[in-house]
């Protein structure tokens, strides 16, 4: 099996074996600590990729340079050094993250967040301890990247699964045995932070080739990746802006139970993102090495193949959610009028979702290509819309204002980024990609889940409701696979060559 295709096999197993742990290990989080407390959870992811903006694009960057530097072994010495320099600054900037959340915990929890049950001296003692993992956590980013560069993702996609595991089944247990408090939760979070960036950090260094002398601070490697961390620092920041404003906006415009909501919904969703995830990630650093290379044919192809993937990955998937949201999450939460009220949330979450996981390998190609500003300026100008649009739509639908808002933003770059960015990268490719690589799967998507619908009883038992839906998501993955021409034939390749080997 090629390196991609390990890469895509592993990174999906860990995306599917950590969405697999949401699904069991949420409820039982918000049943230990109640769903109050769980929106300090939510308000934590909302910090934390807030925080992301500090990154100015560096970790992507790193990921880019350590693929190009894989090809060129004559540059060793300088990938070390390099990675001592970047290092030194993000361990830095760690310390001051925590220290500006700590020193902020006090304004956050008393007039930022809005509180009914928890006191307010538990929320603060909470955003200090959110300080502190969030201060863990921030150079995991950068080692992860570098390690996803030198194309040790099987590597990385086990230290994950192994950690996270360990992070939130621990969680669990010492909420358990321990204490169901939001306090203890976050304690805990942040000893298995450390652990995890710690072990990140090790093997990206044995990862590393191997010189004569030792990694050096060399300030002036800097401006190598300097322009292009710049512009991904750039698209970073407003990026960020469109994709936690909705949080952010909900967070001052409701209570804090509210969000709690919110974020069960967003995790629903965000499983279309684990799974889109792992392909971007397999598939860019081998889009530098080819641009680096000139190699353009291979490029396209492995473009249109790996297009063809996430389509047939994350719509099956986006589709049998959003038919059957209210089943799925009454299956999830066991609460009737969770399920009833979040419904409609979920449906345009997952719908803005799964468009953005489409969009994620055209994306990968403009950084392979080191183009930026179309996604700078298009996300630039998205805010001015958005900002108004949020607090509109939230003030008049609550929640299922937010989720509108996040498809509708979605759907616009479907229309406008994509033909834009192929008649520059890639012309006259961006009919087959609508068409081929996304529209067939697609279309037997909608096809199979549509009737799903008509078949599968409203009213019948949870585990005949668990097994139909199960079903329906396997015919649904198969229907799409087969509608999608390179995946057809790769897979019919495999089917033949294991009848080869058999006889």
């Amino acid at each position: 099996m090629s390196l991609i295709r390990w890469n895509v096999v592993w990174n999906l197993f860990a995306s599917i074996w950590l969405s697999c742990l949401n699904v069991a290990l949420v409820p039982v989080f918000i049943r230990f600590m109640g769903i109050e407390a769980y929106g300090l959870v939510g308000f934590f992811g909302t910090i934390q990729a807030a925080l992301n903006l500090l990154d100015f694009g560096l970790s992507p960057a790193i990921n880019r340079q350590m693929a190009r530097y894989a090809v060129q072994p004559e540059k060793r010495q300088e990938a070390r050094d390099l990675v001592r320099t970047l290092e030194v600054g993000y361990w830095g900037l760690a310390l001051l993250i925590g220290i500006g959340i700590f020193s902020l915990s006090y304004f956050m929890a008393y007039y930022w967040l809005q509180t009914v049950q928890l006191p307010k001296q538990v929320v603060q003692q909470a955003i200090m301890l959110i300080g502190l993992v969030a201060a863990c956590q921030w150079p995991l980013s950068f080692y992860s990247g570098g390690l996803q560069g030198l194309q040790k993702q099987v590597l990385l996609s086990r230290i994950n699964i192994c950690a996270i595991t360990f992070r939130f089944c621990g969680a669990a247990v010492v909420l358990w045995l321990v204490s169901p408090t939001v306090t203890v939760f976050f304690i805990w979070q942040a000893i298995t932070s450390a652990a995890h960036t710690l072990a990140i950090t090790f093997f990206f260094w044995r990862s590393l080739p191997m010189t004569d002398q030792a990694p050096r601070f060399r300030l002036g490697l800097v401006k190598v990746i300097g322009q292009f961390a710049g512009g991904l620092g750039a698209i970073t920041v407003v990026t960020l802006i469109l994709v936690q404003l909705d949080k952010i906006i909900l967070s001052k415009m409701v209570p804090l139970e509210m969000l709690g909501y919110y974020t069960l919904a967003g995790l629903v969703s965000n499983g279309l993102a684990m799974l889109g995830g792992p392909i971007f990630h397999a598939l860019f650093p081998s889009f530098s090495e080819l641009v680096a290379k000139g190699d353009f044919r291979k490029l396209r192809e492995i473009y249109h193949r790996g297009s063809q993937l996430m389509a047939v990955a994350v719509l099956p998937v986006a589709v049998t959610l959003a038919i059957f949201s209210q089943e799925v999450i009454l299956l999830w939460t066991g609460d009737k009028s969770i399920a009833e009220y979040m419904h409609y949330v979920v449906i345009f979450l997952v719908l803005g979702t799964a468009l953005n996981s489409l969009m994620s390998l055209p994306y990968a190609l403009q950084l392979a290509y080191g183009w930026i500003g179309l996604t700078f300026y298009t996300n630039l100008l998205a805010i001015f819309v958005v900002i108004p649009s949020f607090i509109f739509f939230i003030s008049l639908y609550g929640l299922v204002g937010a989720a509108i808002v996040w498809f509708m933003l979605n759907s616009m770059y479907l229309l406008v980024v994509i033909p834009t960015m192929h008649r520059r990268l890639l012309p006259g490719e961006h009919w087959r990609w609508y068409l081929e690589d996304v529209g067939r799967p697609l279309a037997a998507s909608i096809l199979v889940g549509g009737i799903g619908r008509l078949l599968i009883p409203l009213s019948t038992t949870s585990f005949l409701l668990a097994v139909s839906l199960a079903v329906l998501l396997a015919s649904t993955f198969g229907s799409a696979a087969i509608s999608a021409p390179l995946i057809r034939s790769w897979i019919v390749g495999q089917i033949r060559h294991l009848q080869a080997n058999h006889d």
